[in-house]
C-alpha cells in the first residue's frame, strides 16, 4: 500500500480544508515534513491511523478532541480525513467523518471508494477491506513516535516485544477463535455432567471443569505477578540511579552494582550445574542404583553355569533332530529302545532353547553396559556436586556483602539516603516474595495438569459403557486436541519470528552503530544490547533505546512485507504500508544520527518523516537530499503576536515562514517547499 494524498477538514489543528501529496517514487521515497513542536506533527501521524481504523497511538494527547475548536465555535460539527492510496495496482479513497451533533454526542462514519472507469464506486464491507490492506493489529508498528519510543523498548520490555511479534504475525483472528474453542470445550464438559445414569462421569467432569478453571485463574495471577515484579524492579532501578548520583552513596552503590552482576553470573553458573546434575541422573541413575544387583546377577549366572543348573551345553533343536532321524552324529543308529537313544534323551535336561539363549545373551550384554557406565559415573557426580557447593558458597558470600552494602547505606543520614535504601530494601523483599509466589503457582499448575490427565483417562474408560458420554467425551477430546495443536503452531510461529526479527534488527545495527553491538531477543522476548567483544550487557541510554526502537520498528515493517506471500491457514498475511516517523532522532547523538540517516531510505518502500529543524540539521539534510521526493513545512497561524517567537526556518538555504501572527484563527497549515 502506498499513500498518494492526505486531506484534512477541521481535523484537530488543521482548520478548514487542506491537503498534501506524498512522494511515492522508489528512487525518492521520503516525504519530509518540517515543523516546530506543537504544530501538529503527531496529528498527521495519527490522522492515518484514525482514518483507517478509528484508533490513535498511545502518546496521542486529548485523543477524543477531533473537531477543530475554532470550526466548532463557528458552528461547524464536521471533521474529516481522506486518504487516497494505491493497493495491489488499484486506487482507493478512504474517508473517516467525525460528526459532533448539537447534543454533544459524537458519531463516526468510514467510507471507501474504488476508482474505476474514470469514476468512483462505493466499496462494501469497509472494515474488512481496510483490515486486508493494513490490519489494525499491525498498523501501529508502521507509526514510529520518537518521543515515546523509549516506552516501547525501555526496561522490562518483554511484554511489548511479545505483543508486537504476535500482532505483526496476525495472531488477532486465531486468538479469538481459540477463545471460542475453549468456550466450546467448557460447554461440552458441562453436558457430560448431565449424562443420565452415570454419577461417576458427572463427578469427574465437574472436577475436571474446576481444575481447568483453576489453571486459567492461576495463569492470570502469574500475569499480574509479572506486572508487579516489573513495577518493583523499576522502583529498584530508579533508586539505584539516584544513589549512584548521590555523593555520599556513590561508591557503595557502585560496589553493590558490581556485586549484583557477580551474583547473577554465579546463579547462572549454579543453574548450569543443576542442569548437569539432572542430566547426570537421567544418564546414570539406573547404573548407580544397579551396581550391587549387577554384581550379584553376574556372579549368580556364572556359578549356575558352572554347576550346570543353567542350560547351556547342549542345543535343544539339535537333539530333537537327532532323535527324529534316529541317527547319532557319529553315525550310530538310535533305535526306539536302545541305550544310546536313552542317553541322548537325558541330554535334554541340560539343553538350551533359542529363546533362553537369547535371553541369557541379552542379560550378559545389559550387565556389561551397566558395568561400563559404573566406571566413570562416580567421578562425574562428585565433580558436579563439588561445583554446586562452590557456587552456593560464593552466592552466600556475595549476598552477605550486598547486605553489608545495604547496611552501610542505611547508616548514611544525608540526602535521604537512608529513606531511599529502606524503600529499596522493602521493594526487593516484595520482589523476592512475588518471585517465590510465582514459582509456587507454576508448580501448582504443573500438578493440576497431571491431575487433569488422570481424570481424562478415568472419564474415557467410564464413557465406554455409556454411548452418549462416549460421544461427548470424544468431542471434548477432539476440541482440546485442536486447541493444543493451534497453540503449538502459534508458539512455533512466534519462535521463528523472534529469531528472524532479531536478525533483521542486527542487520540494521551493523549499518548504524559505530560500536560493535548485538541485539539479543531472549526466549521471553526481553530485548537487550550486548557488545560483540565481551558479550556484556550494555546499559541503554535514551539515544540507544530510541535507536534500537527505530531498528526494531524497521525490522517489523520488513518482516511484515516478507510475510505478504506467506500463506498460513491460521495467521493473517503480512502487508506493506508507509513507515511514518515522528521525531525519530529526538534522542540520538552524533554517533548514531549519521548511521540512521544512511539506512533510513531502506527502512520501507515509502517514508513520511516528521521532524523539527533541530532534528534535521544541514548535514542530515545533505545525507537525505537525494531520497526526498516531497518536502513541506507546517506554518503556525496565531491570533497572538509573540514577541520572541521565530518567524522563519532555514530549509535548503531558504528562509521559510513558519509563523503568521495576528490572524483571526489559531490553526496549522501545511505548505510545500519547492
Amino acid at each position: 500500500m502506498r499513500i498518494h494524498e492526505i486531506s484534512f477538514e477541521n481535523f484537530r489543528r488543521f482548520y478548514g480544508k487542506q491537503s498534501f501529496e506524498l512522494s511515492a517514487y522508489e528512487s525518492k521515497n521520503i516525504t519530509l515534513i518540517n515543523a516546530q513542536n506543537g504544530l501538529g506533527k503527531t496529528n498527521i501521524l495519527n490522522a492515518i491511523l484514525w482514518c483507517f481504523h478509528g484508533i490513535t497511538t498511545t502518546g496521542f494527547k486529548q485523543k477524543n478532541l477531533i473537531l477543530n475548536t475554532d470550526a466548532k465555535r463557528e458552528g461547524s460539527f464536521l471533521a474529516k480525513v481522506e486518504i487516497r492510496f494505491e493497493h495491489n495496482d488499484k486506487n482507493y479513497l478512504v474517508q473517516r467523518i467525525h460528526n459532533t451533533n448539537k447534543s454533544g454526542s459524537d458519531r463516526e462514519i468510514t467510507k471507501v471508494h474504488a476508482y474505476a472507469d474514470g469514476g468512483m464506486e462505493s466499496m462494501p464491507n469497509t472494515s474488512l477491506f481496510l483490515n486486508s490492506v493494513m490490519p489494525s493489529s499491525m498498523a501501529e508498528y508502521f507509526l514510529f513516535d520518537g518521543e515515546h519510543a523509549i516506552n516501547f523498548l525501555g526496561e522490562n520490555n518483554s511484554k511489548n516485544v511479545s505483543e508486537a511479534t504476535k500482532n505483526i504475525l496476525g495472531f488477532e483472528a486465531i486468538l479469538m477463535a481459540l477463545d471460542d474453542l475453549k468456550t466450546t470445550a467448557k460447554e461440552i464438559n458441562k453436558q457430560l455432567q448431565t449424562v443420565p445414569d452415570d454419577k461417576s462421569i458427572a463427578d469427574h467432569s465437574k472436577k475436571r471443569d474446576t481444575l481447568t478453571q483453576q489453571i486459567e485463574d492461576a495463569k492470570k495471577t502469574i500475569s499480574q505477578i509479572d506486572e508487579t515484579i516489573n513495577t518493583l524492579e523499576n522502583q529498584i532501578r530508579e533508586i539505584d540511579k539516584t544513589l549512584k548520583n548521590t555523593s555520599g552513596a556513590k561508591e557503595i552503590q557502585k560496589r553493590r552494582e558490581g556485586l549484583n552482576k557477580d551474583l547473577k553470573r554465579e546463579k547462572e553458573r549454579k543453574n548450569k550445574s543443576e542442569i548437569e546434575l539432572v542430566n547426570w541422573i537421567e544418564r546414570n541413575a539406573i547404573a548407580a542404583v544397579s551396581s550391587k544387583i549387577t554384581n550379584i546377577s553376574k556372579d549368580y549366572i556364572q556359578k549356575q553355569e558352572t554347576k550346570g543348573k543353567i542350560p547351556s551345553p547342549y542345543n535343544e533343536t539339535l537333539i530333537k533332530e537327532l532323535l527324529e532321524i534316529e541317527k547319532c552324529i557319529c553315525g550310530r543308529h538310535l533305535s526306539e529302545d536302545s541305550e544310546e537313544r536313552k542317553n541322548i534323551l537325558d541330554l535334554m535336561k541340560n539343553a538350551t532353547t533359542v529363546e533362553l539363549s537369547s535371553r541369557l545373551s541379552g542379560c550378559r550384554t545389559l550387565i556389561g553396559v551397566f558395568e561400563e557406565n559404573q566406571k566413570n559415573y562416580t567421578e562425574n557426580y562428585n565433580n558436579i556436586v563439588k561445583n554446586l557447593g562452590i557456587s552456593q558458597n560464593t552466592i552466600n558470600d556475595i549476598e552477605q556483602e550486598i547486605g553489608e552494602c545495604s547496611a552501610k547505606l542505611r547508616n548514611i543520614d544525608i540526602d535521604n539516603i537512608k529513606e531511599l535504601e529502606d524503600s529499596r530494601t522493602a521493594a526487593d523483599s516484595k520482589r523476592t516474595t512475588q518471585i517465590k509466589q510465582k514459582g509456587a503457582i507454576e508448580k501448582n499448575i504443573s500438578d493440576t495438569e497431571d491431575n487433569i490427565k488422570e481424570l481424562n483417562i478415568i472419564i474415557e474408560t467410564s464413557s465406554k459403557k455409556n454411548i452418549e458420554a462416549q460421544r461427548l467425551n470424544q468431542k471434548y477430546t477432539l476440541t482440546n486436541d485442536v486447541i493444543n495443536e493451534i497453540e503449538k503452531i502459534l508458539e512455533d510461529e512466534q519462535e521463528k519470528a523472534r529469531l528472524e526479527i532479531a536478525q533483521l534488527v542486527n542487520d540494521r545495527l551493523d549499518k548504524i552503530a559505530s560500536k560493535e553491538l548485538i541485539c539479543v531477543v531472549n526466549e521471553d522476548f526481553s530485548v537487550k544490547l550486548i557488545t560483540k567483544s565481551s558479550g556484556a550487557s550494555l546499559p541503554m541510554s535514551g539515544g540507544e533505546t530510541q535507536m534500537l526502537s527505530l531498528c526494531f520498528t524497521a525490522a517489523l515493517v520488513e518482516f511484515s512485507k516478507k510475510r505478504q506471500k506467506n500463506i498460513n491457514n491460521f495467521l493473517l498475511s503480512g502487508t506493506t504500508a508507509p513507515l511514518i516517523l515522528d521525531a525519530p532522532f529526538s534522542n540520538l547523538d552524533g554517533d548514531y544520527l549519521t548511521g540512521v540517516a544512511k539506512v533510513l531510505p531502506e527502512m520501507a518502500d515509502q517514508i513520511i518523516f516528521l521532524a523539527t529543524e533541530k532534528q534535521v540539521d544541514s548535514a542530515l539534510r545533505n545525507e537525505l537530499k537525494d531520497k526526498i521526493g516531497k518536502q513541506y513545512v507546517l506554518v503556525n497561524y496565531t491570533t497572538k503576536s509573540p514577541p520572541n517567537a521565530r518567524k522563519t526556518m532555514e530549509v535548503d538555504n531558504k528562509e521559510i515562514p513558519i509563523l503568521i501572527d495576528n490572524q483571526p484563527f489559531d490553526k496549522t497549515e501545511i505548505h510545500e517547499i519547492k
